[in-house]
């Protein structure tokens, strides 16, 4: 009875039958039945406090351990959903199911090398779905390892039944480390087109897509991706960029404009020692411009 009120929705009346048989012995199918009435009511902690009793009977229920560790990562307890992992884990370590689970959360606790091993387990096993495909190459890329990273981030791209926007982006990235240049430009503009309205990863996508536009020699394209990324982060450096390669296209007008606006904005920057050799540059550029400008005119502009 209590299973068909869970069933039709009634949670609430389907855990007051189960309290009634657990007063008469605890059994797990009770203790689960009642955890995932809670979790359907949304009461975290009392789906905790039910699937941890489930653990500590029984730590090889593979199902109720997933379920326990999923809730803990859902709200960024990474460290104690990786406990009951563990302890999972010590009895057996083959399970792909858990690994999985296991891989993602050493993951999200940036235990990358630990999890680039279980990832490496799981793809011998057989197990290559494009989303531990995905963690497992940007794995690789945080721990410098970029030509794998690109594999399996390709791999990952070609196995996803749906495009994926967060693929995209960091396939593209790593792709500009390992000289696909135009490999690079291609993916962080469909990242883009599949990401938006996010923008969490805009400026790192957009400051990859300038420096590979730079490789290529595109430099109206490199210009227009590192101002696009100011729309998202006001970096200094890319003020410089952006005058740089004006300069490179021998548009003095905007090369000094937005070596002004570096300088200016130095002003009231907290730390601007950070910057101070950039300042250098900024300052010897527009002291050749001045100095080059009155050798053509005679007479420099005032205030330049």
């Amino acid at each position: 009875l209590a299973k068909c009120y869970y069933s039709r929705g009634y949670y609430a009346r389907s855990i007051d039958l189960c309290n009634l048989l657990l007063q008469a012995d605890t059994l797990a199918e009770d203790l689960t039945l009642v955890a995932r009435c809670y979790e359907r009511m949304g009461q975290v902690d009392s789906t905790i406090a039910y699937r941890e009793k489930v653990a500590a009977r029984d730590i090889e229920d593979y199902v109720n351990v997933s379920s326990l560790a999923r809730i803990y990562d859902q709200i960024g307890m990474y460290e104690m959903g990786l406990y009951y992992l563990d302890l999972y884990y010590n009895v057996d370590s083959t399970n792909l199911t858990i690994n999985n689970l296991r891989a993602y959360t050493l993951h999200e606790l940036r235990q990358f090398d630990e999890e680039i091993e279980e990832y490496r387990k799981l793809r011998e096993a057989g197990f290559k779905d494009a989303t531990s495909l995905y963690y497992d190459g940007v794995a690789h890329a945080r721990v410098g390892r970029k030509a794998e990273a690109y594999k399996l981030l390709d791999e990952a791209r070609q196995r996803s039944i749906i495009p994926n926007g967060y693929i995209y982006a960091e396939l593209g990235m790593v792709a500009d480390d390992v000289g696909e240049d135009e490999e690079a430009v291609e993916y962080i503009n469909t990242a883009m087109d599949l990401l938006l309205p996010d923008t969490t990863l805009m400026y790192d996508m957009l400051n990859t897509q300038a420096m590979s536009h730079m490789m290529l020699r595109h430099w109206r394209d490199a210009i227009a991706s590192y101002q696009h990324s100011l729309q998202y982060r006001n970096d200094l450096t890319n003020l410089c960029q952006i005058a740089y390669l004006y300069g490179v296209l021998r548009d003095e007008r905007n090369e000094r404009r937005y070596y002004e606006q570096f300088l200016r904005e130095l002003e009231s920057y907290p730390r601007p020692e950070r910057y101070a050799s950039l300042k250098q540059r900024a300052e010897r550029r527009l002291r050749i411009m001045r100095e080059e400008q009155f050798m053509r005119e005679g007479v420099p502009q005032e205030g330049r």
